[in-house]
Parts: C-alpha cells; sequence; structure tokens
C-alpha cells in the first residue's frame, strides 16, 4: 500500500521547512554573535609606566626614555603599531629626528619596552611637562584602532650663581676686635634660588651666619656681616653660600677673605695730670735792681759831691 502526499501538503511542508531553516540560521546567527562578542573585546594597548635613564632631567639634557607597552587582549595579536610622540611646544625633540616608532607586533597579553632618545629644550622653566603619547594598531582582522595617553616628565634647572663686589673692610684686626666682609651673591640660573644662607668661619675668628632668603632669577641678594677676632695668627675667612632649587636640591660655594688677628694693644695706666707751677727765677732783676740803686747813689753821692766843692770854691 502506497502513501500518497498531495502536491499542496507538500507545498506546505515545504514552505513550513523554509520558516523553520530561516529561523534557525537567523537563531544560529545570533547565537554566534552573542558568543563572539564575549570572546573578543576591543584590543586595547596601553602605556603601563616610563623610566628615564636620568634621576634629574635637566633643561638642555638629552636622556632616555624607556615606554612599558602593553597588549591587553586577551587572544588577539596587535600588528602594524605607531607610537608617535609630541610636545604642545616641543618641550621634548626626539634627538634623531622623527618623532613615530614602529613596532610589527605585540602578542596578546604581553607587554614590551619601547627607547626613545629626547633632548629637553634648554630654556625650560623648573617644573613637570606633557609628553603625549598617541598609539595607532591593528587587530588580527585588520581593524583599525587608536590610543592615546599623556606622560609627565620633570625638569629641572641648573642653579646657577656668580659672587662679586667682596670687600673686607680690615684685613688685620686685633682679638675681640671686629671687621667686616661685604659681598653680592648674583642669581644667574633661570629659576629662584631659595633659602640662601652663608655661614662665615676661620680658625682665628669666630664663627657667624647671614641668613639672606631666596633671590629671583637674574636678581642680586647681599651680604655684609661683622666677624670678630678670636686667637692672633694669619688665616683664611672662609664664607660658604648654601641654597635650594624648587625641587629642594642643595648647591653650595665657598669665597675666601685673608685676615690676621694680632694681640689686643695694652690699656695705657691712667696718669692724673699734674698741675706743674712754674717756678720764677727773680734773681736776675734783683741783681740788676741792686746794680741800679748802686749806680744811682754813686751818681748822687758825686753830684753831692760836687756841690760841696763848688761851695768851698
Amino acid at each position: 500500500m502506497s502513501y500518497k502526499i498531495s502536491e499542496s501538503k507538500l507545498y506546505k511542508m515545504k514552505k513550513y521547512l523554509g520558516v523553520m531553516l530561516a529561523a534557525l540560521v537567523i537563531f544560529t546567527t545570533m547565537l554566534g554573535s552573542t558568543i563572539n562578542s564575549k570572546a573578543y573585546a576591543t584590543p586595547r594597548l596601553i602605556v603601563t609606566g616610563y623610566d628615564t635613564n636620568k634621576d634629574k632631567i635637566i633643561a638642555g639634557d638629552e636622556f632616555e626614555i624607556t615606554l612599558h607597552l602593553k597588549n591587553t587582549a586577551k587572544n588577539t595579536q596587535l600588528s602594524n603599531i605607531q607610537l608617535q610622540i609630541s610636545a604642545a611646544d616641543n618641550e621634548f625633540i626626539p634627538v634623531f629626528g622623527s618623532n613615530t616608532v614602529y613596532i610589527e607586533k605585540i602578542a596578546a597579553d604581553t607587554e614590551e619596552d619601547v627607547v626613545i632618545s629626547l633632548k629637553a629644550r634648554s630654556d625650560l622653566e623648573a617644573k613637570p611637562y606633557t609628553l603625549d603619547i598617541t598609539l595607532d594598531y591593528e587587530d588580527r582582522y585588520s581593524a583599525a584602532f587608536q590610543e592615546t595617553c599623556k606622560l609627565t616628565i620633570p625638569i629641572s634647572q641648573e642653579m646657577s650663581i656668580s659672587v662679586t663686589e667682596q670687600n673686607i673692610t680690615k684685613s688685620q684686626v686685633e682679638v675681640g676686635a671686629k671687621t667686616g666682609i661685604s659681598f653680592s651673591i648674583n642669581n644667574k640660573g633661570k629659576n629662584k634660588i631659595n633659602n640662601v644662607n652663608v655661614e662665615i668661619t676661620g680658625a682665628n675668628i669666630e664663627e657667624t651666619t647671614s641668613y639672606i632668603g631666596n633671590i629671583e632669577s637674574g636678581s642680586t641678594g647681599y651680604v655684609d656681616v661683622n666677624v670678630v677676632g678670636a686667637k692672633e695668627g694669619k688665616g683664611k675667612i672662609t664664607a660658604e653660600i648654601t641654597f635650594e632649587d624648587s625641587e629642594g636640591n642643595v648647591a653650595s660655594r665657598t669665597e675666601e677673605f685673608d685676615i690676621e688677628v694680632v694681640a689686643a694693644a695694652e690699656p695705657e695706666a691712667e696718669v692724673e695730670e699734674a698741675v706743674i707751677v712754674e717756678e720764677t727765677n727773680y734773681m736776675p732783676y734783683i741783681i740788676i735792681a741792686v746794680i741800679v740803686v748802686i749806680i744811682i747813689i754813686i751818681v748822687v753821692k758825686k753830684r753831692k759831691d760836687k756841690e760841696e766843692f763848688d761851695e768851698i770854691s
């Protein structure tokens, strides 16, 4: 016995199967997409940090910066990586000309270091500056991606001073006596110097200090102190100047002065003023008076004798 399906039923069955097949395809596609979205996330290439070959970077220095790059994707290799560096006002310039580094690939879940030689502009003030990093790369499907980040790099300035107008009031001084020392401190650097202090020492003097404070770039601080002779002898007075930059780094400079300390003079004994009475010698006057009297007596006597003689005659 044979069973024969009518054409209308066969048509309905084919139509039903077609709908079921289409639904199955749609469902499978949606399921695959969901599974794929869970298994494949957007790959990311990030900068996890950096190191420099110098503990302190001075304006004008050349230095190497090592960037730590990481492919955070667990299953996707990244390729055709272009790393580009820049700074807003060219604070950092590549030593070898190009500001772009090419990396062929970085495997999934892998970190790789990139070393770049840079030069800090010589006129930079002492403060942190920003280095911009741009990363362009592709995934395994050649889809393009881009990541950016900013790094902060602190820059220091070389501290520079000059000392002028050195003067010592007296290069020889008695024990216990004072002499003045003065000079000017000129800040020749591009940044303010802080906590400028002067300590004056020497084998033959009493130690003393003078606090100047802060000196702005291009400005001058003045030192004017008295030192006291402590013991006899020739020697040097040393003025040590210490100062700091904005980061607390300390620098120093010394100036020297010649000095001789001598013994203090013995105090003079106090002498009472004696009233000197000048004795007058009257003897010559007495002799002259006696002579004059004798002469007068003789003259008078002669005159009297003459008168008597004339009367007799």
